[in-house]
């Protein structure tokens, strides 16, 4: 009979769980896994080489000139299931030398239709599809370098999770040393 205040622990290694299930055994299906894992590292690598593409396209685009005109909203699209529109219509710079047809505008109109906007003819991205009515265009330059430095870190945070880390780490001590 047990008395108040005793404890009966009873620790066998079979009854813990495994903290990660158990892998297939044989060839295949290390390789199979493998090539997943490959395929995971090459697609964040992509993603950040497409986020720093877009980060340096958008610091070069900064300093380009900025036209500014009168957006006249022509027609809205939708833009996916989810709802929301795609503003298009024409632009036309404040001195009428400029004018662009079948623009669509990054921003909002007024209830008039019209918006006071700028257009970058030199610029990388979308010079001559896109005029911004300048209200949220640092999202343009925020938003990639983000993008680019978390694509990394979930790049480290996998070669980590899988075991590579010390590997590439060690690869590339080694690239540094030549």
């Amino acid at each position: 009979m047990l008395e108040a205040g005793t404890c009966i622990a009873v620790w066998h290694a079979d009854l813990v769980p495994p903290l990660r299930p158990a892998r297939p055994r044989g060839p295949f299906f290390f390789r199979l896994q493998r090539w997943g894992q490959l395929a995971a590292y090459v697609s964040c690598i992509a993603l950040a080489a497409f986020f720093i593409v877009i980060s340096a396209f958008a610091a070069h685009d900064r300093g380009e000139p900025k036209i500014w005109g009168t957006f006249t909203e022509e027609r809205r699209e939708l833009a996916g299931r989810r709802g929301g529109d795609v503003i298009i219509g024409r632009w036309i710079s404040a001195d009428a030398h400029v004018t662009l047809d079948d623009v669509v505008l990054t921003g909002s109109t007024g209830p008039d239709g019209h918006a006071y906007a700028y257009a970058q003819p030199t610029a990388y991205l979308g010079p001559n599809e896109t005029v911004n009515d300048g209200q949220s265009e640092w999202v343009g330059y925020v938003l990639p370098p983000v993008f680019a430095v978390l694509s990394i870190a979930f790049l480290v945070l996998l070669l980590w999770a899988w075991g590579d880390l010390a590997a590439v780490v060690s690869w590339l001590r080694g690239l540094r040393r030549t």
